[in-house]
């Protein structure tokens, strides 16, 4: 048997902090990634799912670090962040991904539905997005990527709450890449990514209503293999996520100056 003395430390490729990791995309993103040797921070409020896909992880030879986390809580996600460095020395990717879903028009939520649904999915893509572009700054390169929603590029019925977050997410991002860009951090690339009606996935507000919705693991590995390189620098550029008929999947990089 050889020495443990001999053996090499894990070098993971890259490390990947990915929030709302318990299900849905984020799930199947993680699980994309462990694939390839990556070191994996998985994020979510729901501790049992967190142990379950941490195991799968492993299983595909991975190193995950799962860390039960809500969003909505500034100093928690900071702290999440401080302890990827800690374990891993640096962060690489950072996905935001929580989010919860409410189908139905604006007077068919009560207000405190509406607020948990932005406190997470509106402040806590900023505070995931505050935590990752402070230690990227730091480490002078690292990308971020913010799932919102095809619905930003269009419309979807009874979905009034659910679609504000994702402008205003797609306001911060779009904005954040020019601050980076007139800063002069050409290794920090700030992205986004717009997945159509996903099969099964219970956050979005018209879920179900789609016969032609694609799956979590088609989203995935456009996602990751988008974060494997170093995005586009000339502004935004939209493709397609085959599967079924697809969705229009936007991945917007800082611009080259």
């Amino acid at each position: 048997m050889q020495s443990s003395l001999l053996m090499k430390p894990f070098e993971p490729k890259r490390v990947v902090v990915v929030t709302g990791a318990s299900s849905g995309i984020a799930r199947a993103t993680v699980l994309e990634f462990a694939k390839n040797d990556a070191a994996i921070v998985l994020a979510s409020r729901n501790e049992a799912a967190l142990k379950s896909i941490a195991a799968e992880c492993r299983q595909a030879g991975a190193k995950p670090l799962a860390v039960a986390v809500d969003v909505t809580d500034a100093a928690a996600v900071d702290q999440l962040a401080r302890t990827a460095v800690k374990r891993f020395g640096r962060i690489d990717v950072w996905i935001n991904n929580a989010a919860v879903g409410v189908g139905e028009s604006i007077n068919g939520v009560t207000q405190l539905a509406q607020r948990r649904l932005i406190e997470t999915n509106m402040l806590g893509y900023l505070h995931g997005t505050w935590s990752a572009i402070a230690v990227f700054r730091k480490q002078g390169r690292g990308t971020l990527i913010n799932n919102v929603s095809m619905g930003v590029l269009s419309s979807v019925p009874r979905s009034t709450s659910y679609l504000a977050g994702r402008h205003v997410v797609q306001g911060l991002t779009l904005s954040l890449q020019q601050d980076l860009a007139a800063e002069g951090y050409r290794d920090i690339h700030v992205s986004l990514i717009h997945p159509g009606m996903v099969d099964g996935l219970a956050t979005h507000p018209t879920a179900g209503d789609n016969a032609n919705a694609i799956t979590a693991e088609s989203v995935a590995k456009r996602l990751t293999s988008q974060a494997a390189a170093a995005p586009p620098r000339k502004g935004p550029s939209l493709s397609l996520v085959a599967a079924g008929v697809g969705c229009l999947a936007g991945f917007l990089a800082t611009p080259k100056h």
